[in-house]
């Protein structure tokens, strides 16, 4: 005979509750939703709230209405008293959350990878038609020069038989001999020029059709597409700058500006973030100053993206650039100057809104980020290793530089990577900041510049399908990007781990 426990009324003490136990009591509770529905069907009679509905659509809704109250009644009731239905109710609401994210996940990656198809097909499709307009045009005009000189020639002869005519008509009216001979030195002439005046026409009709053609042979060098499969056309897309057709537009400026973002954050906010963090974690004391460093720093990273585009427009625009560059695309100093031009070439523009603000933006969008992943990294490394280290003889920079930095190596190197991964999908700061949308040129250290995400944003706004493909396509590259970054991420931590243990 089983022993049933007492219970005293508290949830927090007594033993677990069953279903079995709890369900008629739950069921019964529950039938206090009927009540309260008469209740609030009452009072909404009698203020005449909805008098103006029908029968029917009152009945069904205020069934709705009851049953919603009386299976939240049934499964609050059960939540409240059940330690087991409240797990059970919490694995569900993972399970469910979990799925119903992973499929989201599945259909956002199979839309991308569908309109990319869509493109690759597309983009083919187009180069090949633009290749056979371009030897269509090339027809077209050699049809149109033989039309044109067969009507040149017939209007020519045309010309030669009413000359004829005309000099056998001035000939006949000749009465003596010397008036002949005179009249026919005369048509002599006459032929002379009309032979000249019709072989400089014919000249420079050649001339014109020798210049048309060149023309096309200018642009079907600029626009034939020699390789139209598939790799074909993905290499143009990264390698071609931005075009007003969707067939012939690619990212290589996009990809070059979010190379320079990456490379900036990695000069700039990687050794100014880990070495606050060696400072703050080895060197600085528990101090007032450092606690409230550490709570700004937990702050500035929860600081939302446009305040820093804010920020740095304010600081590198109108603070730092603008007073340097002249209006005409060149800096004030000439030192700076002349470094420029022998970077980046003679023709190089320098702007106020550059790359080197832009990237400087990111440096202190990630800066938090990055201080705050390599202290925790530096704070799991064992103190035992320090001690070990400093009672061998051992300097305080030499436990840092042998034995922390190594150790927390691994984890400053992912926080690093991650955070480079969010510099590269940004967006909003660099809108603020003044990154373009149209770029056709290949973007340095002080122009003007756009980004992957900017590119996305900008051929997603177009009504056009064929931009949302290439924005799809744009999606995937940078998806790409980020996948790798993160697995490269994943395996040097683990051959970090490997290598240094404790």
């Amino acid at each position: 005979m089983t022993h049933r426990p007492t219970r005293t009324g508290n949830p927090l003490r007594d033993p677990p509750w069953t279903f079995g136990e709890l369900w008629l009591s739950a069921l019964l509770w529950s039938s206090l939703a009927p009540l309260l529905v008469v209740l609030l069907a009452g009072l909404d009679w009698s203020l005449g709230w909805t008098n103006d509905l029908a029968w029917d659509v009152r009945l069904i809704r205020w069934g709705l209405l009851t049953v919603f109250l009386a299976a939240g009644i049934f499964l609050g009731y059960l939540l409240y008293w059940s330690r087991t239905v409240r797990a059970s109710m919490f694995v569900v609401v993972t399970l469910g959350v979990t799925s119903l994210s992973l499929l989201v996940l599945i259909w956002f990656i199979c839309s991308l990878l569908i309109d990319g198809w869509r493109w690759l097909r597309a983009t083919q499709v187009a180069l090949r038609n633009n290749n056979e307009a371009l030897l269509r045009r090339v027809l077209e005009h050699e049809r149109e020069c033989l039309e044109e000189l067969e009507r040149f020639d017939q209007e020519a002869r045309q010309a030669r038989e009413a000359l004829e005519e005309e000099i056998r008509a001035l000939v006949q009216e000749g009465q003596s001999p010397e008036e002949v001979a005179m009249l026919q030195k005369q048509a002599e002439a006459l032929r002379e020029r009309l032979k000249q005046r019709l072989d400089r026409a014919r000249q420079r009709l050649l001339e014109d059709h020798h210049l048309t053609r060149r023309e096309i042979e200018i642009q079907i060098q600029a626009e034939w597409r020699h390789d139209t499969s598939a790799l074909g056309a993905l290499r143009q897309f990264l390698s071609g700058s931005s075009k007003d057709e969707p067939a012939n537009a690619g990212i290589f400026p996009a990809i070059v500006g979010s190379f320079y973002m990456a490379m900036i954050v990695l000069v700039v906010a990687v050794p100014i973030g880990v070495g606050a963090a060696v400072y703050l974690e080895e060197y600085g004391r528990r101090s007032f100053l450092a606690r409230l460093v550490e709570i700004n720093l937990a702050n500035l990273a929860g600081v939302p993206s446009v305040v820093y585009g804010i920020l740095g427009a304010f600081i590198f625009v109108e603070l730092v650039f603008q007073p340097m560059v002249t209006p005409e695309g060149r800096f004030r100093v000439q030192w700076l100057q002349q470094w420029t031009e022998w970077l980046f070439g003679g023709q190089a523009k320098v702007a106020h809104r550059n790359t080197l603000g832009g990237g400087l933006t990111l440096a202190l969008l990630s800066l938090p980020v990055i201080i705050i992943t390599s202290q925790e990294a530096i704070r799991a490394v064992p103190v035992s290793v320090r001690h070990a280290a400093l009672a061998l003889g051992a300097t305080r920079w030499q436990v840092i530089s042998h034995h922390v930095l190594p150790y927390a190596f691994p984890n400053i190197l992912t926080g690093v990577i991650l955070a480079i991964s969010r510099v590269l999908g940004e967006a909003a700061p660099l809108v603020l900041f003044g990154a373009f949308l149209y770029l056709d040129f290949t973007p340095h250290l002080f122009s003007r510049f756009t980004v992957l995400p900017m590119q996305i944003y900008n051929w997603a706004s177009r009504p056009q399908p064929a931009w949302h493909y290439c924005a799809a396509m744009t999606g995937l590259m940078l998806l790409t990007l980020l996948l790798m970054l993160n697995a490269a991420a994943i395996i040097l931590r683990q051959r970090g781990q490997r290598r240094w243990r404790w």
